[in-house]
């Protein structure tokens, strides 16, 4: 069972090899990517740049996926597959749903550290 609601630990101790260093340094950069990623959603949504949300939908997809965030993984999708058609609304309710999860999934990810 996973001892984390947001995140799953697996694929990062697979690709660090349990080393601590490897794994704060992943975290780490997870963190600042999904703050900018967040920041450029905001911005596009304020811009209705409906391309733009998709390129960093597709990015942010990626990230959140390597630390087991499916649901959101499985959003961004949504959000990248559907934001040319202009549907405002569900872009801004991915878009703050992001915002939370990536949050919560940051607390996750630094007591995670501080356990190993």
């Amino acid at each position: 069972m996973n001892a984390y609601r947001y995140i799953k630990t697996e694929y990062l101790d697979m690709v660090s090899g349990g080393d601590k260093g490897v794994i704060s340094e992943l975290v780490a950069l997870f963190s600042d990517q999904v703050v900018e990623f967040h920041k450029q959603m905001e911005e596009y949504l304020e811009e209705h740049s409906y391309k733009k949300l998709r390129m960093i939908a597709h990015k942010a997809k990626s990230s959140v996926a390597i630390v087991g965030m499916e649901a959101l993984s499985e959003k961004l999708k949504r959000l990248e597959l559907k934001s040319d058609e202009g549907n405002a609304r569900e872009a801004r309710e991915i878009v703050d749903y992001f915002g939370t999860e990536t949050t919560e999934a940051i607390e996750e990810l630094k007591r995670y550290i501080d356990s190993l």
